[in-house]
């Protein structure tokens, strides 16, 4: 198939999924995007989110990157726990992300939905032109991510408490428990860790620092 391979069917973890509705899921090679069952939704979902990005003066861009990874800690399942220390912030994408999420839940999970934006979002962070490949656009390449469902709103707010690396591992055990967790080589770690540079840290937002002092922190860099 021009697709690439999948798996089995899904019709998502949501109640208001329509149940007549079954599509393929899984990795697909060559990217769901210009699979004819997928092509037409993955391309109104990228126009969407641009425009929310947008409409954002791009502020949502590096939060959509930031929301997917930590969705994907533990597994990619759509859930955020807000309890925990590093995860504070992510509120707000979340809630922009929500409008979305029932847009198309007849054909995307929560999680698939906000993996989607870390993927357009990567491609808006290319801002120099001269240098842009043309027609730069990274692909879908799985659908079909399970939402978790116990403990957690319809907005993906709650879900299993997860261990978050930290900011006292060292160099060899945050290169470690990238390996452990994603197979990430301490060259991919490296690109993984200098994508914060995509936004500003804010000092409500980091879960260590200098709290309630000022040094340490240079304001309106």
């Amino acid at each position: 198939s021009s697709g690439g391979s999948w798996s089995s069917s899904w019709m998502g973890d949501s109640q208001q999924q329509q149940s007549h509705l079954l599509l393929p899921t899984g990795w697909s090679n060559d990217g769901w995007d210009i699979h004819e069952q997928y092509k037409t939704h993955l391309h109104n979902l990228r126009h969407d989110i641009v425009q929310l990005i947008e409409q954002t003066d791009r502020d949502l861009l590096p939060k959509c990157l930031r929301l997917a990874f930590h969705d994907c800690i533990d597994g990619c399942n759509g859930c955020i726990d807000m309890t925990v220390l590093d995860n504070r912030g992510l509120d707000e994408p979340v809630e922009l992300l929500f409008p979305l999420v029932q847009k198309y839940q007849h054909v995307f999970s929560r999680s698939d939905v906000w993996a989607y934006c870390a993927v357009v979002a990567t491609d808006l962070a290319v801002v120099d032109d001269d240098n842009r490949p043309h027609d730069l656009q990274f692909h879908m390449h799985y659908i079909g991510r399970k939402d978790c469902l116990d403990d957690v709103d319809e907005k993906g707010f709650g879900g299993p408490t997860v261990e978050m690396y930290t900011n006292h591992m060292t160099t060899h055990e945050m290169i470690e428990f990238f390996d452990e967790r994603f197979g990430l080589t301490s060259y991919e770690t490296v690109v993984l860790m200098g994508v914060h540079s995509a936004a500003v840290a804010h000092r409500e937002n980091v879960g260590f620092g200098n709290r309630n002092r000022e040094d340490g922190w240079i304001d309106h860099a």
